[in-house]
């Protein structure tokens, strides 16, 4: 049977030239876990990957069927240093430059605590709200060296792209 690997992040390593999926031929029964071992993917124990089977969050001993996807990616929450190292990163740099750029009157990032009502499995671990002037004028200011250099930072170091979420809205006044 085949099923399709996503690595997402950093766990790109495990698929041939850094690609981000992969079809896996495997015997009939096979389990999540013997795909990553056949990958040479097997998290260590410290590690903190979550993995998915069609989108669903799934432990290593789930036995896989034909056509199955398994998405493997590494959250930014639950202890782990790479969630310390985004906090340090937007504090130190994200914020600072989020407020030398014109379009933007605020912004803030808040850490989710527990689960998300209705979207438990989402995997997010932050939520941004920036609050902007002008639309255009912030279309700019991400097109600008400074914001292309924090959005390569971003989503090159901390977070992938396809996981988030982005929308506009209008604020409702009294």
């Amino acid at each position: 049977m085949t099923v399709t690997v996503v690595m997402h992040g950093t766990l790109r390593r495990f698929l041939p030239e850094g690609a981000a999926r992969a079809t896996v031929h495997l015997r009939d029964g096979a389990t999540i876990g013997e795909v990553l071992a056949e990958l040479g993917a097997e998290p260590a124990e410290h590690d903190t990957w979550l993995v998915a089977r069609n989108e669903a969050l799934a432990e290593r001993d789930v036995v896989l069927g034909p056509g199955d996807v398994v998405d493997c990616f590494e959250p930014l929450a639950g202890g782990a240093g790479r969630a310390k190292d985004y906090e340090r990163w937007l504090v130190e740099y994200d914020y600072k430059v989020a407020r030398s750029l014109p379009s933007i009157v605020s912004y803030r990032t808040h850490r989710i605590e527990g689960p998300i009502n209705g979207a438990e499995t989402a995997g997010w671990s932050y939520i941004e709200r920036i609050e902007i002037r002008d639309v255009d004028q912030y279309q700019q200011d991400i097109a600008s060296p400074a914001g292309q250099q924090l959005m390569r930072q971003l989503y090159g170091t901390y977070l992938e792209r396809s996981k988030n979420i982005f929308f506009w809205s209008e604020e409702i006044t009294d």
